[in-house]
């Protein structure tokens, strides 16, 4: 359950009622029932919603009726708007409603009017609760610590209590402290590393304020031994097993096609598909970054592998923002992984790259290795140095040595703006006789100079810069 307050609002404005029955009005959600609201005015709201005419004005004048002041209280901010959302389909409306009652009575709000709504324009079940701060004597209800009071008491309906939280965080196997902090953030955790009286502890925090402390020490008794000969065996099977349906859902992923234009979306489920901005530090193995289709495809493999085989990945990123590796949580088995224990992340995430070269070889075919640049090469590669900028790197096979030159802003931007494999291969070769015929042919311009690796390394321990 995930429990949400939505952004208030001053002067007296209840703009919760025009997002509500707008949502009412196209259809994607419903007055699902209310609470201390008079039944003559509910009966008129169900006649506009069953004729469709728009009932924002009536419902925000209503709840403006209800929260009269009488000078008792100054504040402006009375509206008081929440969504709570489950997964998927945890719970129905009815469920929904039920807990929605239990948490505006626990909430304090049990005697004020309030509106529920259901909506279904997302995968997840939710809905929105619409009241007013102000009670019948014109007094503000107190909001102060609302995010953290409205958490514990969601915890309280559900029988969540830090001792249980606890427990299902270690019923989880893992070898190191970066698995378990995996296993924290899958259960809903923001872990952090703190010292408390001198101890230092993992704290759990769940929308923004803490949960409950485990000891660094505990944390490493529950580490899964190399020594326990069963586990292990347990682990490697269950590997083996992932690595089939990494390699199988990345395959259907690369089958899927969505819209990539940019504009305003149609249906909330339309947003949440075009947010994307998690996987922004996604780059092949030649530094080029993702784009917004494999961007995309990469979003559906993963909404794929949570919902259907209860499969968690979690992306490792350095200090710029790149993503270097990933950790697994198998709910399934209630077990964590480092990515590199199951499925090396290039293998993974390149299959296409690998798949599109194998298929440029077989179609260049003899031309390609007629050449004089093919004849003397092991590869051609190309790839982003740590700068920014991107070389190409020619190994010989004959000479046991490689050469790598910058390539020049041009050059960059044809070989990034094409997206054909033939065409890069094209262009590869291009640029590697370019080069080195410019290299054979003695052309030493200020511009190009030997230098120990800087950020590369050849076979030969140089690097070659243009």
């Amino acid at each position: 359950m995930i429990t949400k307050k939505l952004r208030q609002a001053g002067g007296g404005r209840f703009p919760a009622a025009g997002y509500n029955e707008g949502k009412v009005l196209e259809g994607v959600a419903d007055l699902l029932m209310a609470r201390n609201v008079d039944g003559r005015f509910l009966r008129q709201l169900d006649i506009m919603h069953a004729v469709g005419i728009n009932a924002t004005g009536e419902v925000e004048r209503y709840m403006r009726e209800h929260s009269q002041t009488y000078g008792n209280s100054k504040t402006q901010n009375k509206q008081f708007h929440v969504a709570l959302s489950v997964k998927e389909h945890e719970m129905d409306r009815y469920e929904l409603g039920e807990f929605a009652e239990k948490f505006m009575e626990r909430m304090g709000y049990d005697g004020q009017p309030y509106f529920v709504y259901f909506h279904h324009d997302t995968g997840n079940n939710h809905v929105h609760i619409l009241s007013t701060r102000i009670n019948r004597y014109g007094i503000a209800i107190s909001d102060s610590f609302d995010k953290m009071r409205m958490q514990r008491v969601t915890d309280e309906i559900l029988g969540i209590t830090p001792e249980k939280e606890r427990q299902k965080l270690f019923s989880y196997g893992f070898q190191t402290e970066g698995q378990f902090m995996n296993v924290a953030r899958s259960c809903g955790y923001n872990p952090k590393e703190e010292t408390v009286d001198g101890v230092e502890c993992y704290t759990f925090f769940r929308s923004h304020y803490p949960q409950f402390t485990i000891p660094k020490v505990e944390v490493m008794k529950r580490m899964t031994a190399k020594e326990d000969s069963l586990a292990m065996r347990k682990r490697k099977e269950r590997a083996r097993q992932l690595k089939a349906i990494l390699m199988k859902y990345r395959q259907l992923s690369l089958q899927q096609q969505f819209p990539t234009k940019k504009g305003k979306a149609e249906t909330q489920s339309d947003l949440e598909e075009r947010k994307t901005l998690a996987l922004s530090g996604l780059q092949h193995k030649d530094g080029t970054s993702f784009n917004e289709m494999e961007k995309l495809q990469v979003k559906w493999m993963l909404k794929e592998l949570r919902q259907k085989l209860g499969i968690d990945i979690h992306w490792q990123k350095d200090k710029n923002g790149i993503v270097r590796g990933y950790g697994i949580i198998d709910h399934k088995t209630k077990t964590a992984f480092d990515g590199s224990q199951v499925l090396r992340m290039g293998e993974w995430m390149d299959i296409q790259t690998k798949r599109n070269e194998e298929h440029a070889q077989k179609t260049i075919g003899s031309s390609a290795q007629n050449t004089p640049i093919a004849m003397n090469t092991d590869s051609i590669t190309i790839a982003k140095h740590k700068n920014g900028k991107f070389y190409l790197r020619v190994v010989f096979n004959n000479f046991g040595h490689s050469e790598i030159f910058y390539l020049s802003q041009e050059e960059t931007r044809a070989y990034l703006l094409t997206t054909e494999p033939m065409e890069r291969e094209r262009l590869k070769q291009q640029f590697a006789y370019k080069n080195l015929f410019r290299a054979i042919g003695g052309s030493h311009d200020q511009n190009r100079e030997w230098e120990v690796g800087n950020g590369y390394d050849g076979d030969d321990g140089r690097g070659l810069k243009r």
